[in-house]
């Protein structure tokens, strides 16, 4: 079923799609980070990252990329740290569903070497930065921070690519 198909049926359902806590609230207020890889690695030290990073809140972890778009569904994540490489699919389809089920969501997708194709395609798709595994975590950690007081709502082209069926 596409990502289109689940959020109408969500909706039908009757439970209401809940908003993630606003950008220019006070500073108490925590933003809410989903983190989709395969990778256990990555998700350990993306989790103690944000463990340690005031104003952050781990939302959720997806391994795939259905269990991706029913976390984005069911948590409304400010952010979302999205792997290229997941076991079933490819992250850019993560980043394209998410950008039709919660608009308002920052995605960064995280790849494994510097690629301009992949820095195209990511940010064509509506990612709003690219971070190589490769980097320090300090400078994932300058992106967030970069992207949480600007608009998190900048129009995205429509894109070419479509939402994996489910």
């Amino acid at each position: 079923m596409s990502c289109r198909r689940r959020s109408s049926a969500h909706l039908l359902r009757g439970a209401p799609l809940q908003a993630s806590p606003p950008m220019n609230s006070p500073a108490t207020a925590l933003v809410t980070v989903m983190m989709v890889s395969g990778s256990c690695h990555l998700r350990k030290s993306l989790r103690a990252m944000l463990h340690q990073e005031p104003g952050f809140c781990l939302a959720g972890e997806a391994e795939t990329c259905a269990a991706a778009l029913d976390l984005v569904l069911r948590c409304q994540p400010a952010v979302a740290l999205v792997d290229v490489c997941l076991p079933d699919r490819s992250g850019f389809e993560v980043v394209n569903c998410i950008r039709q089920l919660a608009p308002g969501c920052a995605a960064i997708v995280l790849s494994n070497a510097p690629d301009p194709c992949v820095e195209d395609v990511a940010l064509m798709l509506g990612a709003k930065a690219v971070w190589h595994k490769g980097n320090d975590l300090g400078q994932l950690r300058q992106t967030l921070h970069r992207l949480i007081p600007a608009s998190l709502n900048r129009p995205v082209p429509d894109s070419p690519f479509r939402c994996p069926a489910s």
